[in-house]
């Protein structure tokens, strides 16, 4: 095994020059759990067929076999590989959509609260600062009601595309529902946070939406952890302060008590 290369279909004799094949067997199962392997041998006893399967072969074929049977064998191990392939794929889509928002493709709200619960613990334990911020777009339903709820639906998948953008691999981006979107700032304090949602604004600002003719505003608060915040409290607080910049004329952050 000098090749790192993986192969979806393993055809391996049980005696080897270098290596015996149940020693193959073993290693390449190990790097690859689903692929197909199939063992073949002139041995026929009991025992040695047990320890190749139990190695991690699928099949054992014993020599001379007949080349019709040796095809509909590796047929009907490729199908069932096929179909667990399939299977595995379901399963990744299902834990996608599971955790995800289907219009935006950010994490829905189910899931970003319990992201945000296993930060809190953890910067928390290292004693790391952790800032939150809650976006709203201004005057939301009016862009429903002017242009249409499929406007508003590219509105909101633009923006979310524009947050993602402006934000490190490490911070966590979601929509907390309808307009409204949260993010999740590991190792940030307040200053540094309210930078970062002060430039998502920006060009939010300067963007055009939709087909082309379609500008729109965002008001945020942004909020730092302290000792005595729980997860929620936190969130309150970084709604409040969105509330803050809504009532103060829209199209601003707000942190601490200040406004921008």
């Amino acid at each position: 095994l000098r090749s790192n290369s993986l192969y979806q279909l393993l055809l391996v004799d049980v005696v080897l020059p270098e290596m015996s094949g149940e020693e193959l067997i073993l290693e390449y199962r190990s790097r690859c759990s689903r692929c197909v392997i199939i063992a073949v041998s002139s041995i026929d006893n009991i025992k040695t067929v047990s320890n190749i399967l139990s190695a991690g072969a699928n099949d054992y074929l014993i020599k001379p076999f007949d080349s019709t049977l040796f095809m509909a064998r590796i047929r009907a191990n490729v199908r069932t590989f096929l179909l667990m392939e399939e299977l595995e794929e379901k399963r990744k889509k299902l834990e996608t959509m599971a955790v995800t928002d289907g219009l935006t493709k950010l994490y829905n709200h189910s899931h970003v609260h319990r992201i945000l619960e296993q930060t809190v613990q953890k910067m928390r334990e290292f004693g790391r600062p952790f800032s939150i911020a809650m976006l709203d777009i201004d005057h939301f339903k009016e862009i429903n009601d002017e242009y249409g709820h499929q406007e508003g639906d590219a509105v909101l998948r633009d923006l979310a595309n524009i947050i993602e953008k402006s934000v490190r691999e490490h911070d966590y981006v979601g929509r907390y529902g309808g307009e409204e979107f949260i993010i999740l700032f590991s190792e940030t304090d307040e200053a540094k946070a309210k930078d970062v949602v002060e430039r998502i604004r920006s060009v939010v600002e300067g963007y055009t939406f939709g087909n082309g003719n379609l500008k729109i505003t965002v008001s945020g608060g942004v909020a730092q952890l302290e000792n005595t915040h729980s997860p929620m409290d936190l969130v309150g607080l970084a709604d409040e302060r969105l509330y803050r910049a809504k009532e103060s004329g829209r199209n601003r952050i707000v942190a601490g008590a200040n406004t921008s």
